[in-house]
C-alpha cells in the first residue's frame, strides 16, 4: 500500500523541536556559562523564598513539538513521554510569569482554566505575576 492508499499526505516541511528534560536544577552540575534556574531567579528578584510555585518542574523525558507544513496548512502535534501531560504547560506558566510580558496574560487566562490544578495553579500565580 502507498503513502496515498494509507491517507498520508506528502508534507513540504517538517519541523521537529526536541525538548529533552533529563536533569533538575538542584542535582545537575551546571556548565560555567549557564546559569542555574534557582540561582536566576533569586538574582532577579523572582525567587524570594524556596517553594514549588515559582520553579519549573523538571520530569525526565523527551517531547517532540512536530509541525507540519503542507501548502499553506500547518499541522501541529505535542510527543510528550513525561510521566505527567500538564508538566509542560504548568512549566510555560511559570516562564511566561517569570517574563514579566504582560502580552502573554490571554494565554494565561485560559491556562488558569485548565483541567489540571497544577495548571491552574501555575498560571494564577503567573497571572499575579504580571499584574500592572
Amino acid at each position: 500500500m502507498n503513502a496515498t492508499g494509507a491517507g498520508l499526505r506528502e508534507v513540504d516541511r517538517l519541523d521537529v523541536l526536541v525538548l529533552v528534560d533529563n536533569a533538575t536544577d538542584s542535582l545537575s552540575t551546571t556548565p560555567k556559562h549557564v546559569i542555574p534556574e534557582w540561582a536566576g531567579l533569586r538574582q532577579a528578584g523572582r525567587l524570594s523564598e524556596l517553594s514549588g510555585a515559582a520553579i519549573c518542574c523538571a520530569h525526565h523525558g523527551l517531547s517532540l513539538l512536530i509541525r507540519a507544513h503542507v501548502g499553506d496548512e500547518t499541522h501541529t502535534v505535542l510527543f510528550d513521554t513525561g510521566p505527567e501531560g500538564a508538566t509542560l504547560r504548568r512549566n510555560a506558566a511559570i516562564v511566561l510569569g517569570n517574563s514579566g510580558d504582560r502580552s502573554a496574560r490571554p494565554d494565561l487566562l485560559r491556562a488558569a482554566d485548565d483541567t489540571d490544578p497544577a495548571v491552574a495553579e501555575a498560571a494564577a500565580w503567573a497571572l499575579e505575576k504580571l499584574q500592572p
